[in-house]
């Protein structure tokens, strides 16, 4: 067939980003995941670092699952 060496060269397949699965309560557009996936993992905000964060939202996990209220919670 002839003197040619062919090698499969990788190819980057990009496909659109979707986030079906992702409640709505969470806000998160398609623009916005594909925004956060181009970013590098140390770029990321903890959320405790985000702008919008509200310290009583870690109330809920400081209770032990021991200590709950709620019987059907432990």
């Amino acid at each position: 067939m002839g003197d040619r060496e062919h090698t499969k060269q990788p190819v980057e397949e990009v496909r659109p980003v979707e986030t079906d699965a992702v409640p709505d309560e969470e806000g998160v557009s398609d623009a916005s995941a594909a925004d956060d996936l181009q970013e590098e993992p140390n770029e990321h905000l903890n959320r405790p670092e985000q702008h919008d964060f509200d310290p009583a939202e870690r109330e809920q996990y400081q209770q032990t699952i021991a200590d709950a209220d709620h019987p059907e919670d432990r």
